[in-house]
């Protein structure tokens, strides 16, 4: 196996990512049952009745947004499913995974449930509005920025809590899912937070290590990213945390036309 990062399979059409989101499940927040046509939704968490929601209530108030003047009313659930259902990018975020829990140095983790949490942003797509986060004497109104998705940081270190995901249901779920690929899978818990000034924005979800995707990251030693400073170039950089993140944002700053469907529009 070559020793770059590439990864054999191509890139996903808009079509294969709409319909690899269809197959996901859809996850009550508060009972883990899988959803249904019709559910209840409050920005960043999903219920299959008003009962559940009641009940999740004392869990998710200390991150509700109730207004939206800040913009910090984006879906961050649809984007972090639209990520992971892009086969190109969930590869790259398993072997990101990899590295944060240090499976190459500690095989035997691999048989533990991970958690996880993956700070992500809205990168403004206009380099206008770029240039202004910078500008003091920029006026910044509430109206949302046009923007892509980006990986900020990954943690395993902390001490976050992680809802009313438990343990067992997801070694339930790794259970079934051992059944159905015929292999051993290590899963586990992924927080999705984003902070927009006082505010936080968090998802839990459940992420999947595959056995393969633990070989790519043991192979790998450079990685070829590609920059637009002055046109399309590509730098190659040693494998790493740092720069699987690099790489997965560039990536997505390369889709300008939207095709991977993680855009703001």
């Amino acid at each position: 196996m070559s020793s770059r990062s590439e990864i054999s399979t191509p890139k996903p059409s808009p079509k294969d990512i709409k319909q690899r989101l269809r197959r996901m499940p859809e996850l009550c927040s508060n009972c883990h049952v899988e959803e249904h046509a019709g559910f209840k939704r409050c920005v960043n968490s999903l219920y299959c009745s008003k009962d559940c929601q009641k009940a999740h209530w004392p869990q998710h108030k200390t991150t509700c947004r109730l207004s939206t003047a800040t913009g910090n009313d984006i879906d961050i659930v649809k984007f972090a499913q639209i990520l992971m259902a892009n086969t190109t990018l969930r590869r790259y975020m398993e072997i990101l995974l990899v590295l944060e829990l240090d499976l190459l140095n500690n095989p035997s983790r691999a048989s533990e449930i991970f958690k996880a949490q993956i700070i992500i942003d809205f990168e403004p797509s206009r380099i206008q509005d770029f240039l202004s986060l910078f500008n003091r004497s920029a006026i910044i109104d509430s109206s949302p920025l046009l923007g892509m998705l980006q990986i900020c940081a990954i943690s395993s270190e902390k001490e976050v809590p992680f809802d009313s995901i438990t343990i067992k249901d997801v070694e339930k779920r790794r259970d079934e899912e051992v059944l159905l690929r015929k292999e051993p899978v290590q899963m586990g818990i992924i927080q999705w937070i984003r902070n927009v000034g006082e505010y936080v924005s968090v998802s839990n979800g459940v992420g999947i290590i595959t056995k393969e995707s633990i070989e790519i990251a043991r192979q790998a030693t450079y990685l070829e990213i590609p920059t637009f400073s002055r046109g399309v170039a590509i730098i190659k950089k040693p494998a790493s945390k740092t720069t699987y993140i690099e790489l997965i944002n560039a990536l997505i700053r390369q889709d300008t036309k939207n095709r991977w469907l993680l855009r703001i529009k």
